[in-house]
This record gives structure tokens, sequence and C-alpha cells, in this order.
């Protein structure tokens, strides 16, 4: 089940489902500026490709079904980039020993799960193949989504001047993406729905907030997710190890 979670929680975060803001209401658009609601969606991701410096907070409420029960998880994950060093943090309210703190600055791994605290030199191009597969910058975060997976697209213009669209993404083409990318020995009993996404941005095409909702089933176990993430801090982040982490269990090589 914890491997099941953890597999959920990485498609959250590779889903790119950012903070939802609330919707006031307004008028049905079919172009802004002559582009159409895609377009304006993969140019706000353009505007963040590339960022090395930034903070993506995301939070999950994840119900898990299995033999006609249901429980309600709810997951908070933040990440940090800062050049080359990273720092990330989830806390799960379901089971604290999911709970887990990591940080890698100047080419050392530092982690805390489980009650265990270690530390492990690792080169960057090694630290990247291994933990980060869908890449170093917010390129890598953010999903540039093809416009033939777009469905049943909505383009609103809010009575506060912000705009979202909302729209349906095959979920049978993302498991194909995601089968191809570092997680796929792990997909090949899984289902996803159709993933459903609400993409906020102003009228200069700046990336709002996002909201994402979907399903996914391995083996009888489903769970579905309402997650939500927001880009912040961009150029003022900064991340620093504990005092004491220095001390903490050398791992390196095993890791």
């Amino acid at each position: 089940m914890k491997k099941f979670l953890s597999l959920m929680l990485c498609i959250i975060m590779i889903a790119a489902t950012f903070s939802l803001v609330a919707c006031n209401g307004g008028e049905d658009l079919t172009k802004l500026n002559g582009k159409t609601a895609e377009q304006i969606y993969n140019e706000a991701l353009d505007k963040v490709k590339g960022l090395t410096n930034f903070e993506l907070e995301a939070t999950a409420t994840i119900l898990m079904e299995l033999n006609n029960q249901t429980q309600t998880i709810d997951v908070k994950t933040v990440s940090k980039m800062d050049g080359q060093n990273v720092y990330v943090k989830v806390d799960n309210d379901m089971d604290a020993s999911a709970n887990m703190e990591a940080w890698y600055v100047d080419e050392v791994f530092y982690g805390e799960a489980a009650g265990q605290k270690f530390k492990a030199e690792i080169t960057y191009e090694d630290y990247v193949e291994k933990y980060m597969p869908e890449g170093a910058t917010a390129e890598g975060a953010l999903m540039q989504i093809p416009e033939a997976w777009f469905k049943d697209t909505k383009f609103i213009k809010t009575s506060d001047g912000m705009y979202y669209i909302e729209f349906v993404v095959s979920g049978e083409d993302y498991l194909t993406y995601m089968q191809n990318s570092a997680l796929g020995s792990m997909l090949s009993n899984i289902a996803i729905d159709d993933i459903s996404y609400k993409v906020y941005f102003d009228k200069d095409a700046n990336l709002g907030d996002i909201v994402t909702e979907f399903s996914m089933t391995e083996q009888g176990v489903k769970m579905t997710a309402t997650a939500v993430s927001k880009i912040s801090n961009i150029g003022t982040t900064t991340i620093t190890v504990p005092e004491e982490a220095n001390s903490w269990n050398d791992l390196t090589g095993l890791v």
C-alpha cells in the first residue's frame, strides 16, 4: 500500500498540479489576443521553463477505496530549487513513518525518514539521474501537454480580469507518457482515468494557479486525488541543511 501511495504522489507531482483559486464566474471566450486556450496555456508554461530558483508547493487530498472501505489521506509536498541545491519535504497525515525531508546541497544528499538520518556524497550528474528523472529545472516540474490531448476545453474570463481554462487530458495518453519516464517499470498494472485541469493566468499569459483531479487503479485499489500546487519565491529561494546534519550516518555509495 505504501508503494502505491508513493507512486500516486510521484504522479501528482509530475502532473504539475498547481494551487486552486476560487472562481468568480465570467464570460466564455474563444480566443485571447488571437490565441486559443491551449496556446495560451503552453505559452504560460514556456515563461517558467528553465527556472533554477523557485519553490513548488503541492497539496493533495487522496481518497483510497479498497474492499468497499474508504480512507482519506492529506499530503503536502514542498520542493525548493536553488541552482543545483534542492530541498523536499513530504507530510502525510495518515502515516507519520511515510513523512520525509531531504536536502541536496553542494553535492551531498541529506535525508531524514522513518526515524533515520543519513548523508551521502553524490555527484550532481548522478543525483539528477537517480532522483530527478523529470529534469533539474522548472521545465521538469511542469508538463507540456500536447494540444492533441486536450478535450472539452472551456475558456473563461473572470470578473476580476483574470482568465482560466478548464479541460480534460487523455488519461491513456498521459499513462503512455508516464510509462516512458523513469517511473515506467512501476506502471505495468496501473490504469489512469482522464485528468481534469483548471488553469489560471493573466492577460499576458503569466501562469497563475492550477488544480487537477484524477483517479488511478492498481489491482483492485482505487485512489482519487484532488491536488493543488503553486510556484512561488522565484529568484529568492535559499536552501540550507540542519547544522547537525554533518554528523548523520554516512551512506556514501549506498544511495
